[in-house]
């Protein structure tokens, strides 16, 4: 849940429409450089 991003980290984007946020064609690719996979809760 949620990210440790800063306002220097590096991250790798990848062109491709997300379709809950109009306008938006850039996606950022979780577990590459500064951005992490998701962790899962557990219950």
């Amino acid at each position: 849940e949620g990210h440790n991003l800063q306002e220097h980290s590096i991250v790798l984007c990848r062109v491709g429409r997300v379709k809950d946020c109009p306008g938006v064609t850039i996606k950022c690719v979780r577990g590459k450089y500064d951005l992490p996979h998701v962790v899962k809760k557990e219950r």
